[in-house]
């Protein structure tokens, strides 16, 4: 073995090793935390069809909506093993190894690229970079996305034109990475360019166009399979996933702010509601595919009709793609930080400190390097896919990841600069950390919260039926952000699960306030009002549930059966008891609790309001008998139909 592959081999062992201990130690911290024990959000998912593959449902029987079609396979490996209650503690350890392995990677790519100081550096960086940490203990497939891209740039890195056997199996783990991350599917052309693969037009020669063919083969190999299963089990083509169209929708839309952001009509069930508005546009049922072609057709429509602010909203997602924040969409990588993993809060390896070792990398570190700016490119395509879209710390780890061989040459640089004492090299080497450092701390986020976590916390313990840590939780993340409508509906529930009908009909109505639109809110109201025997209130939110949120609608169409009483059965008892307390007031002229009765029973039964709190006004103040007790019914009567009267408004 020569001494270039014995230090090669020692680094990726030593790396890997380091990497590997440095990942034990962040899931030991984190293994009883709330978020890391239960699947929830989009892990649930993974993990009940990961079961469902367990069980021989291998082909499954809807079109993959979700991208990662490949690794609830990866996760039924682990099933069962040890105890169903063991099974993720496995999967985890496992991704952890694999992360480990993907540092090893990283450092033999830097090394192949920049040498062997390289290496060593970007072995330092990536084995003590927070956001690959915290994702390897995370059930999502970024981990394994990430070791087949890692992969794939290690074969490529390794000669200026590799053979067609490289080419293949670099296809080959890129087609893998894009089942993760469909987005890594540009590198396929980016590579090819490149290489001079298309070079041949002017003077056709047989073997460059095998390797170029190689190199798409192996993208094939790995993606096909997954396009022939979505044909099988949902009768439509579609080459990995459904969700390409709604996600460049929520990136590129009116109200987008670059993030994950979805309107609280469609956040449930991103899938669900979707094809619904999709199909109620159309006017008929669609394809996962169509459904996808629609909403690109409105998020192309948005650039059409309003050029200034789609190229707005991409200056801002670029902004957002080289600042020093980690945007969540699934766990909070500073909620962790805060609450779990002490490691977390180490003065580990972070974005702010990667882009600008980064640039100077890229800077200094492309000139007379062929594989170095086929990488490059390659960087540049993945990072401009994530700003079509939206930026989130997970969509731009591929591309930090990309970044890592550079950074570590940068800091190989620095290194070298400062022990030959080449001040000049240095101050240039200073002013491009400086730009770098400047880029990564512009003013694009404003201080986040931890509400999302502790929202995802409260909907744990409601499926727990433990409804009063549920309301703890949600009251901590209301502490968090004040006007969160599902915040404030999620602690009405726990409220309504207690049969505390007062303070849940006042928490649900403040998430109403808070956001007008939220039906799942209108939709507890009318389970509250059933309850509540307030049938014509009951009708009116369940109405205006299902005209927000059409997601609801089959669950509302079970709740409006429960409605003990119709609407005219209901008002013709209620006239009836009107005049009966007419009857009696004749008999018995200004007596006041007769009047507050026909006022309890023109506001809380026939929902008006407006003449109810007339009747309570009109009460002789001498005809009040001398009780505080009903004194104080009456001015809360008057106050809950104030309040009810003001609530109208938002069932009109």
């Amino acid at each position: 073995m020569s001494n270039d592959r014995r230090f090669g081999f020692w680094l990726f062992v030593a790396s890997s090793a380091a990497a590997l201990l440095v990942r034990l130690v962040y899931l030991f911290q984190v293994r009883e935390a709330t978020l890391f024990k239960a699947p929830l959000l989009d892990s649930a998912f993974y993990v009940s069809r990961a079961w469902s593959i367990r069980y021989g449902d291998f082909i499954g029987d809807t079109v993959s909506f979700h991208s990662a079609p490949i690794y609830p396979y990866f996760i039924s490996m682990f099933m069962g093993l040890a105890g169903a209650d063991q099974s993720l503690w496995w999967l985890r350890l496992a991704q952890g190894l694999i992360s480990a392995l993907t540092v090893g990677l990283l450092a033999l790519t830097a090394l192949r690229l920049f040498g062997r100081w390289a290496g060593v550096a970007t072995a330092l960086l990536a084995t003590f970079y927070g956001p690959f940490l915290f994702f390897s203990g995370e059930i999502l497939e970024i981990t394994l996305t990430l070791a087949f891209l890692a992969w794939a740039l290690f074969l490529l890195a390794g000669r200026d034109k590799p053979g067609g056997l490289p080419l293949f199996a670099a296809g080959l783990l890129l087609g893998l990475a894009a089942l993760g991350k469909p987005n890594i599917l540009i590198l396929g052309p980016v590579i090819w360019i490149s290489l001079g693969l298309f070079r041949p037009l002017g003077r056709p020669s047989a073997w460059e166009w095998r390797r170029g063919i190689l190199l798409a083969a192996g993208i094939l190999v790995a993606v096909l399979p997954f396009t022939l299963r979505n044909k099988l089990a949902g009768d439509d083509w579609v080459l990995i996933s459904s969700n390409g169209g709604i996600n460049l929708f929520i990136g590129n839309n009116p109200q987008a702010d670059g993030g994950f952001y979805v309107p609280s009509s469609m956040a449930t069930d991103l899938r669900g509601s979707s094809r619904i508005v999709a199909e109620e546009a159309r006017g008929r049922e669609l394809r996962p595919s169509e459904v996808s072609r629609f909403w690109t057709g409105r998020a192309l429509k948005f650039f059409r009709t309003r050029p200034a602010h789609a190229m707005g909203l991409i200056t801002r997602k670029a902004g957002l793609l080289l600042n020093h924040y980690e945007i969540p969409n699934h766990y909070s990588y500073y909620f962790f930080r805060e609450y779990y993993a002490p490691i977390l809060r180490l003065p580990l390896t972070s974005w702010s400190m990667v882009l600008p070792l980064g640039l100077l990398g890229l800077a200094l570190g492309l000139r007379g390097n062929v594989r170095a700016r086929r990488q490059a490119w390659s960087l540049l395509a993945v990072a401009l896919t994530v700003v079509l879209f939206f930026v989130t710390s997970r969509y731009r780890l591929p591309a930090a990841l990309m970044l890592f061989p550079f950074a570590g040459h940068g800091l190989a640089l620095l290194g070298r600069a400062f022990r030959d004492r080449r001040w000049k090299a240095l101050g240039g080497a200073l002013l491009i950390l400086i730009a770098g450092s400047a880029m990564a701390h512009l003013p694009m986020v404003e201080k986040k919260d931890f509400h999302d976590d502790f929202m995802t916390i409260s909907s744990f313990w409601f499926q727990q039926k433990d409804f009063e840590k549920g309301a703890f939780y949600s009251t901590e993340a209301i502490r968090q952000r004040p006007a969160s409508a599902p915040a404030w509906h999620n602690l009405g529930f726990a409220y309504l699960q207690g049969g505390d009908f007062l303070r849940a009909e006042d928490c649900l109505w403040k998430a109403v306030e808070y956001d007008p639109n939220f039906g799942h809110a209108y939709s507890t109201l009318g389970s509250l009002y059933i309850q509540y025997v307030r049938p014509f209130m009951a009708e009116k939110c369940i109405d205006k549930a299902e005209s927000l949120t059409p997601i609801l609608r089959p669950h509302l169409k079970q709740v409006r059966q429960q409605i003990p009483v119709s609407r005219e059965e209901w008002e013709t008892e209620a006239n009836m008891m009107l005049n009966a307390l007419d009857l009696r007031a004749k008999d018995q002229p200004g007596r006041a609790e007769i009047m507050v009765e026909k006022a309890q029973v023109l506001g809380f039964r026939l929902e008006r309001h407006a003449e109810a709190l007339a009747v309570l006004d009109s009460i002789p103040p001498d005809a009040v008998p001398d009780s505080q007790s009903f004194r104080e019914q009456v001015e809360f009567m008057k106050d809950r139909l104030i309040v009810a009267r003001d609530h109208m408004r938002y069932l009109r």
